[in-house]
């Protein structure tokens, strides 16, 4: 399948992300969070030139991302 035809804007051909947290609370006044967050993205395969011959690629991307934190209530 070809990339669709948008000028010069790059868009993706994949995405997918998942995400997960845990929650605690304390005393009804503190709630104690631990999140994870992760995603691929993927792009059309594209050519790229090396030396005289043209090489395939699919550019990726991936993001993990962790997050600790606390709210308090009053």
């Amino acid at each position: 399948m070809d990339p669709p035809d948008t000028g010069n804007v790059i868009t993706p051909k994949q995405q997918l992300g998942f995400s997960g947290g845990i929650y605690q609370g304390f005393y009804k006044t503190v709630v104690v969070a631990a999140e994870f967050f992760s995603s691929e993205t993927t792009w059309f395969d594209r050519g790229e030139p090396m030396g005289a011959d043209l090489v395939i690629v699919r550019p990726r991307q991936a993001v993990n991302f962790f997050n600790v934190g606390a709210t308090l209530f009053w």
